[in-house]
């Protein structure tokens, strides 16, 4: 009898530290706004890409990644039939161990003999637990330079 009721006991035991265990898990994925890229979708040959966001967890963050590809095919004209597509795909993780955090990065340069066009952004944010969330946007790349959009109101006038 003393045997079932210690088994009995040990069973119940390793059913609630299991149960606790369960409940712990981290299954939110991060959360992202006031997202920007480049000046209004907009980013320029020779220049670098604006990227802001604000970025929260409910635990922990880890990283994110940034991909920019061409929408189609873009062809320059100094090298017909030459294809000349630009594209990154990079990861930055200053957002590691972090809760929440306001990005504000220009670390991706455009080289010079990018061809303008169409292209697309793609947004991968990451915690510690592996869940993602993922956004998009479409992109004009072309000449020309872009400036920071002053969103404040100047309270002297």
């Amino acid at each position: 009898m003393k045997n079932i009721v210690l088994i009995a006991a040990f069973t119940s035991l390793a059913i609630l530290t299991f149960s606790a265990c369960e409940d712990n898990e981290d299954d939110q994925k991060p959360e992202v706004s006031n997202l920007e890229v480049g000046y209004h979708d907009t980013i320029y040959i020779s220049g670098d890409v604006h990227i802001e966001f604000e970025v929260t967890d409910n635990e922990e963050l880890n990283y994110y990644t940034v991909k920019i590809h061409p929408e189609g095919e873009h062809h320059d004209d100094d090298h017909e039939g030459e294809e000349h597509e630009w594209e990154i795909d990079t990861t930055f993780t200053e957002i590691n161990g972090l809760r929440n955090y306001s990005v504000h990065n220009h670390e991706i340069e455009i080289p010079d003999d990018a061809p303008a066009g169409d292209y697309h952004f793609d947004l991968l944010v990451v915690d510690m637990e592996g869940n993602s969330l993922a956004l998009e946007r479409d992109l004009i790349l072309t000449e020309g330079e872009g400036e920071h959009e002053d969103d404040h109101i100047d309270d002297d006038h």
